[in-house]
């Protein structure tokens, strides 16, 4: 993880949004990991993903570096949910408890990922609408985007303005 942050600070937010990515369309199930088939679709060829989602790489790597150590006991479902955390720490931001014991999903869906993602061109109501479905609320979306709550009550075009800016994930 050192290594690929260095490399790339980049990287360090890739890695947060495919496990965002992953978790918001069928749980944190590293789905998102999954390539196409015969029987699967895969996630990655989604609008959301397709051209933008990167990372996978880095995940692969520590995926292999694990099995050689401890074959079949950790869940790629759970590498991601780790590399998430691990690389937002190692890019100043904070840190958070990963419960483990995730089990990785033998199943994609390319439509909900289309459907559920929020994408950079959703209106606040629509993201905070996808968020509540999933149990998240306004603390969830984070202090940024409870700040444009804040700014709406007295000027909403710089509402909208804004709300494209904070959820536009440049890969």
């Amino acid at each position: 993880m050192n290594k690929a942050v260095a490399k790339e600070a980049r990287m360090a937010a890739s890695l947060l949004r495919l496990h965002f990515h992953d978790c918001f369309v069928k749980g944190c199930d590293a789905s998102l990991l999954l390539d196409s088939s015969r029987t699967i679709i895969s996630e990655k060829l989604s609008n959301a993903n397709r051209n933008s989602a990167r990372g996978f790489e880095v995940i692969d790597e520590i995926k292999c570096a694990l099995e050689k150590e401890c074959p079949q006991i950790v869940s790629c479902a759970d590498i991601l949910a780790l590399a998430a955390r691990d690389s937002t720490v190692l890019a100043g931001g904070p840190s958070w408890e990963v419960p483990l014991g995730r089990r990785d999903s033998r199943e994609a869906s390319l439509s909900d990922s289309n459907n559920d993602i929020p994408a950079p061109n959703n209106t606040f109501d629509t993201i905070f609408t996808k968020f509540n479905s999933r149990g998240l609320d306004l603390v969830d979306l984070g202090p940024t985007q409870l700040e444009i709550l804040d700014v709406s009550a007295s000027n909403k075009d710089s509402m909208v303005n804004q709300e494209i800016t904070i959820f536009q994930i440049t890969p």
